[in-house]
């Protein structure tokens, strides 16, 4: 296997999938009867992959796809969730649908955990003032943001004293893609009292980009009393919202209740900044590969050859190497440019033992004539006889040798299998049961200026 410098490429037989062998020698007939034992030890072998694969999470569905920033799940074991449920926004697509698990800017989080609990935390009660003073005195925004902005989810107001010993979670998304995706989401958590104000939600800063929301978006503004309550995004339309500034800071309060149950524009309070980025980002995704070493111990981590594709809102593309987890000579081609390994040769394993760096840069190359939809990618390896294998994205079904995430999801550390839960998740979680804060008392909590 890759792992002990032999990379057994993936290739399969016509009844497989579209994958080539390549044979760097003359086709004379000795030649030729080699390399068609080559191929016929090679089949043997992702007969056996494919034996493991499915042992280990069923047969594919035929119209799985192995491209998961198309907003789809593995669903090889179980069928899909309600759509009508509320589920995190698809930040992980192609397109990241206007949205970045991290604050875009390639700057320091401009609003850290520590600066956030030492100060805006502190503060709340004064800011949840401002926005209901604002929405009495009728300064209401219509909701048709444009541009870029960062965002972090700051606090949550019980303003109905409903059900109080049930949790309560506020949530603004929009439906898109036949789901509806909750961009922020904060809970107060039921203590079988009359609960106010929670912050249990997501605990780092995001970034939007509005013009690059789905055109067909329904954005809707929603209390639940569970986190993946089923919901109908038009019964709850998020139409308007209330912005105040409080000691240089912007804030922005939703109403989640309705407004005939006593919902106020209090009930979520996000902060947030306006941005600019020059050249942004339009789609990342990191392509996966695994070494197919083909027999029943394979440890199908997927870390033996990691690279990003990204490409920028100036039409310029680039290809960013990861992790290489092999020794032998390797070439990965993207449109129509490729990077070769062999000018500086691989000798040992990076990147996939001890502690990943997601940000690590093997190698970089400029990209032309990629493709995001058709996933144009493949990789080719030497091997120790001179063949050359080459391998391609799987079509849908397939049992696959290369995945696509976002560049958020990080691969797992040598021999670590990857799961079925594995193939659904991604990091920043939305932690809604971590970080409860709760039973503030307003007076406390007014900071003067």
């Amino acid at each position: 296997m890759i792992k002990k410098s032999i990379f057994k490429v993936f290739v399969f037989a016509t009844a497989m999938t579209g994958a080539m062998v390549l044979s760097s020698c003359s086709h004379d007939d000795i030649t030729y009867s080699q390399e068609e034992v080559q191929q016929a030890k090679h089949a043997q072998n992702v007969a056996k992959y494919e034996q493991s694969f499915v042992k280990m999470f069923g047969q594919p569905a035929a119209n799985q796809s192995w491209d998961f920033t198309k907003g789809g799940t593995f669903t090889a074991t179980r069928s899909a969730s309600d759509a009508a449920n509320l589920s995190r926004w698809p930040s992980y697509s192609a397109c990241l649908n206007g949205y970045d698990w991290k604050y875009a800017t390639g700057d320091d989080d401009p609003l850290p955990q520590g600066t956030l609990s030492s100060t805006i935390k502190k503060q709340t009660a004064k800011i949840k003032k401002l926005i209901e003073e604002a929405a009495e005195a009728e300064n209401i925004k219509q909701w048709a943001p444009t541009g870029s902005y960062v965002f972090r989810t700051v606090a949550s107001y019980r303003n109905v004293s409903t059900k109080k010993d049930n949790d309560k979670y506020y949530s603004i998304g929009a439906n898109f893609g036949g789901k509806n995706n909750f961009i922020a989401m904060m809970g107060v958590k039921k203590n079988g009292k009359a609960v106010k104000n929670g912050s249990t939600g997501v605990q780092h800063t995001c970034a939007i980009v509005f013009n690059n929301v789905p055109s067909d978006a329904t954005w809707f503004a929603v209390a639940t009393s569970s986190k993946d309550a089923s919901i109908v995004a038009t019964s709850h339309p998020l139409t308007t919202y209330v912005e105040v500034t409080y000691n240089g800071r912007t804030f922005w309060g939703f109403r989640c209740d309705a407004e005939k149950d006593g919902g106020k524009y209090s009930d979520l309070i996000l902060w947030v900044d306006k941005i600019n980025i020059a050249k942004e980002k339009i789609y990342a995704k990191r392509y996966m590969v695994e070494d197919l070493g083909g027999s029943g111990e394979s440890d199908i981590d997927f870390n033996d050859i990691v690279f990003d594709v990204e490409q920028f809102s100036d039409g310029s593309q680039k290809c960013i190497v990861r992790a290489l987890g092999g020794t032998l000579p390797i070439k990965i081609k993207v449109g129509n440019s490729e990077w070769w390994s062999k000018p500086e040769p691989v000798t040992k394993m990076q990147n996939t033992q001890g502690t990943i760096n997601e940000n690590e840069i093997i190698a970089e190359f400029d990209v032309t004539g990629w493709s995001e939809a058709d996933n144009n990618v493949q990789v080719m390896v030497e091997d120790a006889e001179g063949y050359e294998f080459v391998e391609t994205f799987p079509a849908n079904g397939r049992i696959p040798a290369m995945i696509a995430f976002s560049a958020a999801k990080i691969w797992n550390g040598e021999k670590i299998p990857v799961s079925e839960e594995w193939f659904n998740t991604y990091p920043f979680e939305f932690n809604l049961d971590d970080y409860i804060q709760v039973g503030w008392d307003d007076e406390e909590e007014i900071e003067e200026d």
